[in-house]
């Protein structure tokens, strides 16, 4: 299952929400090293009651907007 997301890094609290289709991911991680990358993946994972490793991010890795793919 593809899951689109937009990821805003540097939040006060990690947080998601669906809007119109898409995920709004915020995350208190920084946009550095792909460590807003994990901590999305980690939120992702917690709001679906999977494992992290399971969902992985296709497309995206520097942008705002991505494309995780979660495994079933």
């Amino acid at each position: 299952m593809h899951i689109l997301a937009t990821v805003t890094p540097d939040s006060s609290k990690d947080s998601i929400i669906l809007h119109k289709g898409r995920y709004r991911i915020a995350v208190r991680a920084p946009a550095q090293g792909g460590q807003a990358n994990d901590a999305a993946r980690i939120v992702l994972a917690e709001a679906f009651g999977v494992s992290p490793s399971a969902i992985s991010l296709i497309k995206g890795a520097t942008h705002p907007s991505k494309i995780f793919l979660l495994r079933e």
